[in-house]
């Protein structure tokens, strides 16, 4: 019991190291504005939006820029104040992206405790004005799949290289080849901003604890063009605030 005792606080103490490496390493410098945000309704207006997504040409600020934006359009529509960007946020979100494997972004509350754990520590290791943080990861697929068996074809000149079926036909057999399709940025943030809306970061994303909203996504490309996968994106967001601002909210409940 006592060895298991010493391997725990080795754990422990690891974990707290290399989340204490991993938030002073980060450079908000680095962060690159996003012009979509910055002329966000204009954007949406000349339907970037409805492009579909292809997978070598992705547009993470694009994507970022309509989530961001469908979620201030509900905070509007609420009489919320909207969310305002913020570099230091965004470059831990793009830091978190880029460290952690795809499985890290799946929706699952042991990922969400994961992230809180390191949320956490931000106060502690880093000098920000506002003290509160949070955030939610999900891990949407680009591929408009419906349902049923798919198999990959990658001498395809379709872009996904995915066809429904059990398995790709003969030469000589007359089969109908039906290819899924990507979807549209839209879609995508549509899928997206519900997910966030639907589980427990529903509230961080319509009260009005916090005002500063960062957004990152980025194409797993472990999942793309390898085999019979659909394509998948990392997203998460971080939202900041003031404590004060959690007790307005409690009191406006």
């Amino acid at each position: 019991m006592r060895w298991f005792g010493y391997i725990f606080c080795f754990l422990a103490c690891s974990t707290v190291y290399g989340q204490k490496k991993f938030l002073t390493s980060i450079d908000s410098n680095s962060v690159v504005a996003n012009t979509y945000i910055q002329n966000s309704q204009q954007g949406i207006s000349l339907g970037l939006g409805d492009k579909v997504i292809v997978l070598d040409q992705f547009d993470e600020d694009l994507l970022e820029a309509l989530v961001f934006s469908k979620i201030n359009n509900y905070r509007k529509s609420k009489g919320k104040k909207l969310f305002l960007t913020s570099k230091p946020i965004q470059a831990i979100a793009e830091a978190y992206v880029k460290k952690y494997q795809s499985s890290r972004f799946a929706p699952t509350g042991s990922n969400y405790y994961k992230l809180k754990r390191v949320l956490n520590r931000i106060s502690r290791y880093m000098w920000l004005s506002y003290k509160l943080y949070d955030g939610h990861v999900t891990q949407p697929i680009v591929a408009d799949y419906k349902r049923g068996s798919f198999y990959y074809d990658k001498e395809s000149e379709t872009d996904l290289k995915l066809f429904y079926g059990k398995k790709k036909p003969r030469p000589n057999e007359d089969v109908e080849l039906k290819p899924i399709e990507a979807k549209t940025y839209n879609q995508v943030a549509d899928v997206i901003v519900k997910k966030w809306f639907a589980n427990r970061s529903s509230q961080m994303l319509k009260g009005s604890t916090y005002q500063y909203l960062a957004i990152h996504t980025v194409l797993d490309y472990k999942s793309v063009r390898k085999s019979a996968k659909l394509p998948k994106i990392k997203a998460m967001f971080i939202v900041g605030g003031k404590r004060n601002n959690l007790l307005l909210d409690e009191m406006n409940k």
